[in-house]
């Protein structure tokens, strides 16, 4: 077996539950990593304090309170050290105050987490002050002191692009009428602008003494450069919509005019263009083309994506230059172009899991079973969460039983102990777990973000090295799992997944049972088994739908105004309950009673074809019927979802499908098989077979 695949298995493929459930239960229950109200409210009055800090005022009183509040308790030194640096900033004098904003600059390379965004905090803060004082002192002296200028060349950035920008504006408006301190400061501007060949702020424009260079600047890389882009864009969305209109009426001959002159304009004009909005535009007629049958010009249209887009735009633009053979069976062509690109060559650098998908596909259908069986195993390696690590799994059911990983996501329930030991964390370590629940709680995403880096960067690594160096990647995927936990306790879901998917990105954590329960929650599981109870709809397929809608999330409002748990439309929700507000979707019952309704009118309409309903559920049921005569083929359940024409509905079914898989994976005793094809994803007990 090749060494990757065992270090693999080491790390990943121990599918366990860590002891039993009820070990990590125990463990989130712990009273050390509880949450007190008392807590609760001294963290959120910290909370407030930097929210008005924010503003660049420093309220005394909050301050004091605040000092008053942490320097009784030492688990709350991070905080008194950063409100004593507030309340001190305004007191300093001048050239002291700059050389503190210098020095706490450079403590920003070896400082993470919470730490870092209060000390991010107290420099702009401390640049802030510092400009303060800065007018004042140089408008007497009539001059700038050489530690004034070194102060304002270190943070030019900042005071020209980053959060000092109106502190900056403010300052040279100061210097109004006193044409050499204006000079001086201009000058400086004009080095760093032209030095990195950025604009200038508008509104900094005027206070500005505009010398040959800095309007030669400006007119290069300022508002003539903004104007230039906006004809640029307009003239290609003026063709875009040319194409799109000949393509619907049919216009072959224009179609193949336009779309000629449209790849000789790009390659002149791409540089005076938003590169990745023009090619996302780009490669979305790419598709439309294809649909509409113009295959040759869709080829092109791709190819020329593939050759200039980022690295995401690329590999879209090559999986359906691949697919546009594959689909139609031609997978031998499909395959000799994949190798000309040297994709096979790049395969474990590919991050677009279907792409790699397909490709495996496309060389198991021309006879090379051997390469197809090693490319899927390892898609599964790379992407055990994706809907195409499912697909893999049952491809190699199907077609190589003997794979091992086959049975990869059959095996979740094998036991694996939790090597991480509570009681030899170090206690900040501890603290900072809690103070996870409170800003998870408060719904603060700015706290709670940075305290996730900060365990990240700094606490987890410090956890690991205390052990002994062949535990340390189970501690380290054990610390990551708790620490996803006891965010999602706290019902922020978002963050809670989003914490898992780096982590497994950067291969720090363990599949297991413990990470799919994370990553799968069943709240309003209950509720929706009472909705359901008669119905024939199972409960987990709209709980897998709630999960990808809202998160869980009974506020959640999209911005076409879906609204709660199964973000519905006022209007659809009218239709099933007359009587119904739209302040009424807010409300869990309410929302999940019409929701599962609706639900059950779709499932019923497409006999139950998930395909189908999901689809309706995203895009609406006219898209859908049409669809179905244009690019669905019968009951063939992966050709149909590849097929969907919306790239949001495409994914939107997928991500479903996996959830469900997952959800049913968990279940473990009960029934995890659907016979109907068109839903064979269904079945987490058996291979996939087109």
């Amino acid at each position: 077996m090749r060494l990757g695949l065992i270090a693999f298995i080491f790390l990943f493929s121990s599918l366990a539950s860590a002891q039993t459930p009820a070990s990590w239960k125990s463990i989130l229950a712990k009273p050390e990593l509880q949450l007190s109200r008392a807590d609760l409210i001294v963290y959120d009055h910290f909370l407030q304090i930097y929210k008005v800090a924010e503003k660049g005022y420093a309220s005394a009183y909050l301050l004091d309170k605040g000092l008053k509040e942490s320097g009784k308790n030492p688990r709350l030194a991070l905080f008194h050290e950063w409100l004593s640096d507030l309340k001190r900033f305004p007191t300093l004098p001048h050239e002291e105050l700059m050389l503190t904003c210098q020095e706490m600059r450079g403590r920003l390379k070896t400082t993470f987490g919470l730490a870092r965004r209060l000390l991010l905090q107290r420099l702009v803060y401390c640049r802030q002050i510092s400009l303060q004082q800065m007018a004042p002192l140089a408008l007497a002296a009539g001059g700038l002191t050489p530690t004034s200028i070194m102060f304002l060349k270190r943070f030019m950035h900042n005071f020209l692009y980053g959060r000092n920008q109106a502190d900056f504006l403010w300052f040279m408006q100061r210097l109004d009428g006193k044409e050499e301190l204006r000079q001086v400061v201009s000058t400086l501007v004009t080095e760093y602008v032209m030095k990195r060949r950025r604009e200038v702020p508008r509104d900094l424009i005027p206070t500005l003494v505009i010398t040959p260079d800095l309007t030669r600047h400006i007119q290069n890389y300022g508002l003539d450069a903004e104007s230039t882009r906006q004809v640029f864009y307009s003239e290609y969305s003026r063709m875009i919509e040319q194409a799109y209109k000949a393509i619907d009426l049919k216009q072959k001959d224009k179609v193949a005019t336009l779309m000629e002159q449209m790849k000789n304009w790009l390659k002149l004009n791409i540089t005076r263009l938003p590169v990745d909005t023009t090619l996302g535009r780009y490669s979305d007629l790419g598709k439309n083309l294809w649909r509409n049958g113009y295959e040759i010009y869709s080829k092109g249209v791709f190819d020329y994506v593939a050759m200039t887009g980022n690295a995401e735009q690329k590999e879209d633009a090559q999986f359906f230059r691949f697919w546009i053979m594959g689909s139609k069976d031609e997978w031998k062509d499909a395959i000799s172009w994949a190798k000309d690109e040297k994709l096979f060559e790049r395969y474990e650098k590919l991050t677009d899991s279907r792409l790699k998908y397909w490709l495996a596909y496309g060389q198991q259908q021309t006879g090379k079973t051997v390469e197809a069986r090693k490319l899927w195993e390892k898609l599964i390696e790379r992407h055990p969460l994706s809907f195409y690590g499912i697909m893999a799994s049952k491809s190699l059911q199907a077609f190589h039983p003997e794979s091992r990983l086959g049975s990869f996501y059959k095996t979740i329930n094998q036991e694996q102990p939790i090597e991480l030991q509570i009681k030899d964390v170090d206690p900040t370590v501890i603290e900072a777990w809690k103070r996870l629940r409170a800003w998870s709680r408060l719904d603060a995403k700015g706290f709670l973000a940075s305290e996730l880096r900060g365990f990240s960067k700094s606490f987890i690594p410090g956890i690991t090295s205390r052990v002994a160096s062949e535990k340390m990647p189970l501690v380290e995927s054990d610390a990551y799992l708790l620490t996803a936990a006891l965010v999602g306790e706290e019902q922020n879901y978002i963050e809670s997944f989003k914490f898992v998917y780096t982590a497994l990105d950067g291969k720090k954590v363990r599949f297991n049972r413990f990470l799919l329960e994370i990553l799968y929650p069943k709240p309003y599981y209950v509720e929706l088994q009472k909705v359901l109870k008669n119905a024939k709809v199972d409960p987990l397929v709209v709980l897998s739908l709630i999960r990808q809608e809202s998160v869980f999330n009974p506020d959640a409002r999209s911005r076409v105004g879906a609204r709660g748990l199964m973000q519905l439309m006022p209007t659809t929700a009218r239709q099933m309950q007359r009587s119904v507000r739209e302040k009424h979707l807010a409300v869990p019952k309410t929302n999940l009673e019409i929701g599962a309704k609706y639900f059950q009118k779709l499932h019923r309409r497409y006999d139950g074809n998930l395909v189908y309903v999901l689809a309706a559920y995203n895009a609406g049921e006219a898209r859908v019927e049409r669809w179905k005569g244009l690019y669905f083929s019968g009951d063939e359940m992966l050709m149909n979802v590849e097929s969907i024409p919306f790239l949001e509905t495409r994914n939107y079914v997928k991500l479903i499908f996996r959830n469900l898989f997952f959800y049913k994976t968990l279940e473990g005793s009960k029934d995890l098989t659907d016979p109907a094809t068109f839903n064979q994803i269904y079945d987490v007990t058996l291979g996939f077979k087109r």
